[in-house]
């Protein structure tokens, strides 16, 4: 019973501090996994009006690399901002990259859209 206090003290102290440092970019993950399914939505139609065979686990295998990159596009953007941000006091450092970073997705979702 003691080792499993341990465990779940030990892991709620670890959890509890990246909770804290990434608590402000909660809303871009939820953007960012919006638009990497609106992306995977616009890019299986712009394949069948293009007549190109839809391969399922192509299109699961993208999906899932964008959600990496995003996250790791997060952890980045959190980073900057700790590091940054803060002493060099530019409030919306993270924002601004994240802003960046969806641009660019959105860009391809338009471009699968408009094809």
């Amino acid at each position: 019973m003691d080792e499993r206090n341990i465990i779940s003290g030990t892991a709620a102290v670890a959890f509890s501090g990246m909770l804290d440092y990434l608590y402000p970019l909660r809303w871009f993950a939820l953007a960012g996994l919006i638009i990497v399914f609106a992306d995977l939505r616009f890019g299986i139609e712009a394949a069948r009006v293009r007549k190109e065979v839809i391969r399922r686990s192509r299109a699961i295998r993208r999906t899932f690399n964008k959600i990496v990159d995003y996250t790791c596009w997060i952890l980045l953007a959190s980073s900057l901002d700790h590091a940054l941000g803060e002493p060099f006091n530019v409030p919306i450092l993270s924002a601004l990259i994240m802003l960046v970073v969806f641009g660019v997705e959105i860009n391809s979702c338009f471009s699968n859209y408009f094809e």
